[in-house]
């Protein structure tokens, strides 16, 4: 059984395996090799390691957007609610999976310090957590531990947690927290919610998510917030 399976389209294979010798480095097993052993079946190879892995992660190019191998290795990852998509040229996911939120790594150089692959381990460490083995340096909390933490804290707490390591500009660490506190209703972390959003720090950039942190903060008050969305309504 493998942590993550891999699902690309053929032509991808230098791709998938840069993705997954990165990810294997990080400590966890991934399945990405097609290369059937002799005397096994490829259908029933693919679908056995399909269904034993805990992620799957589906990488979305020209060629794997017309693949109905991929489209349905990932319909049965989004089926088991283990699907990550990522982007790897720029193209639009097909449409069934269109609502999920695709990690970036469409400019990729290979760095494990990428933003768009940072998010895409945090991502993954949701789903299935962290390697075994693994230091607490080298993985951001995800998004359940910061929500379990923050019961025992207050949203001030939670957001000041969040400040502190945005400043020391570890961003993708510092993101779940500003998230949980902003939907606890901290003006403060609403607005640094937005900031990220808008310049794509610790999570995908998109300006519809940057203005929905900023009306949020805006709402109660908060003059910074008033003031960007000043500034993008020009």
């Amino acid at each position: 059984m493998s942590d993550i399976f891999i699902s690309y389209a053929s032509d991808d294979r230098p791709r998938a395996e840069q993705l997954a010798e990165k990810l294997e480095s990080l400590g966890w097993s991934v399945w990405w090799d097609r290369n059937i052993p002799a005397g096994r079946i490829y259908d029933e190879v693919i679908e056995e390691a399909h269904a034993s892995a805990r992620c799957v992660v589906v990488l979305w190019s020209a060629l794997s957007i017309k693949s109905e191998w991929v489209r349905v290795e990932a319909g049965e990852g989004k089926n088991r609610n283990i699907l990550i998509p990522v982007l790897i040229s720029q193209v639009k996911q097909p449409l069934a999976f269109r609502l999920l939120q695709a990690a970036n790594l469409i400019d990729w150089n290979g760095s494990v310090d990428d933003a768009g692959f940072s998010k895409m381990v945090q991502d993954i460490s949701s789903i299935i957590g962290h390697p075994s083995g693994a230091s607490r340096d080298e993985f951001p909390p995800t998004v359940s531990e910061v929500t379990q933490t923050a019961l025992e804290e207050s949203p001030e707490e939670s957001y000041q947690k969040g400040l502190e390591l945005y400043n020391a500009k570890q961003y993708e660490q510092a993101f779940p927290w500003f998230s949980k506190a902003a939907d606890l209703g901290d003006a403060g972390a609403q607005f640094n919610l937005g900031v990220c959003y808008k310049d794509g720090q610790g999570v995908a950039q998109s300006d519809v998510d940057a203005v929905k942190w900023y009306r949020k903060a805006a709402d109660q008050g908060d003059a910074w917030a008033l003031e960007e969305l000043k500034r993008l309504n020009k």
